[in-house]
C-alpha cells in the first residue's frame, strides 16, 4: 500500500516548463535596515516611498513609439524631429489661450508637460 498525499496537489504545480512568478523586486523599497542598521518598523510604512520616474516612463514609451517606425529618439535627426515637433504643438496651444479656448492656467500646466517632454531624447 502507497502513501498517498493527505491534500491533492493543484493541477499546474510541480510540472516542468515555465511558471507564473510575480516579481517583487520592484515592490520593496528601501529598508531601514539599511540605513539604520537594524530592521524596519511598522511605522516606517508610513512614509511616502518615491514613484517611477514619469519622465523616464514617458522616454521609454516615446522611444517604443519611434521605434515602431523603425526609428529611434537616439538618433540626432529624429530627436531634432521631435523637438521642433513639440514646439509647433506649443505654439498652437499658446493660439487656443489667446482664441480663449483653454485658459492661461491650462495653458502655464501644458507647457510644463511639453517641456518635460522634451528630456525624452536626452533618457533613452
Amino acid at each position: 500500500m502507497s502513501a498517498e498525499p493527505a491534500t491533492p496537489i493543484p493541477p499546474g504545480l510541480n510540472t516542468p516548463g515555465e511558471a507564473a512568478v510575480i516579481d517583487i523586486t520592484r515592490r520593496r523599497g528601501k529598508t531601514a535596515a539599511s540605513t539604520r542598521g537594524r530592521w524596519t518598523t511598522v511605522t516606517d510604512h508610513d512614509q511616502p516611498r518615491p514613484g517611477p520616474d514619469p519622465q523616464a516612463l514617458f522616454a521609454e514609451q516615446a522611444e517604443r513609439a519611434f521605434n515602431d517606425i523603425d526609428r529611434t529618439l537616439s538618433d540626432e535627426e529624429t530627436a531634432l524631429v521631435y523637438l521642433r515637433t513639440l514646439a509647433i504643438v506649443g505654439r498652437a496651444l499658446e493660439g487656443a489661450e489667446a482664441m480663449d479656448i483653454i485658459t492661461s492656467e491650462q495653458l502655464s500646466e501644458l507647457g510644463a508637460l511639453i517641456e518635460g517632454m522634451k528630456a525624452a531624447p536626452r533618457l533613452v
